[in-house]
């Protein structure tokens, strides 16, 4: 993945698909995200998972495999969740959330990510980010922005599970 030391968002450029994102979560939000976290742009086929996730999915003993850390926000772009095996579980579009079953759960990566588009953009946060995001543990972040967020984890992560159990009832 492309990941930029000056990472813009193309916030108000024109760029992005607002009407789908800012139904997501407030501008605020997704700036004080893009602060804490790890803006990446990434081409068709490219993943926005970390080096450490990617060489624990090729074959190193997943019992002592450490638990995955970063969640990824879409900001632009569609991306797959794959199993292991490369079978489809979900796409997901602007204002979704990537990873976070296994950030939360506190286990090692269990899905892979991957881009779909020609294009996308992801902001990787990892757990600390994501509970300074949720407190209100941070400058840039009000009280009224970290209810929002809590309140956008829940539902991406109630959305994620509806639509793998769906992807796994289908395979059936």
């Amino acid at each position: 993945p492309q990941v930029q030391d000056k990472f813009a968002l193309p916030l108000g450029s024109g760029d992005l698909p607002t009407e789908t994102l800012s139904r997501q979560l407030t501008w605020n939000l997704l700036l004080a995200a893009a602060c804490l976290g790890r803006p990446a742009k990434l081409r068709k086929g490219e993943s926005p998972l970390g080096e450490k996730d990617l060489v624990r999915q090729q074959g190193s003993d997943l019992a002592v495999a450490e638990a995955a850390d970063e969640l990824f926000i879409i900001v632009q772009g569609t991306f797959g969740t794959f199993t292991l095996s490369d079978k489809l579980l979900m796409k997901s579009s602007a204002g979704s959330v990537l990873g976070a079953e296994d950030v939360f759960a506190r286990r090692h990566r269990a899905v892979k990510i991957t881009c779909l588009s020609d294009e996308g953009h992801v902001v990787a946060l990892r757990r600390a980010a994501v509970m300074k995001l949720e407190t209100g543990d941070s400058p840039i972040v009000g009280v009224p922005d970290s209810r929002e967020f809590t309140e956008y984890l829940r539902r991406e992560l109630a959305l994620n599970s509806l639509a793998i159990q769906g992807a796994m009832t289908s395979a059936y």
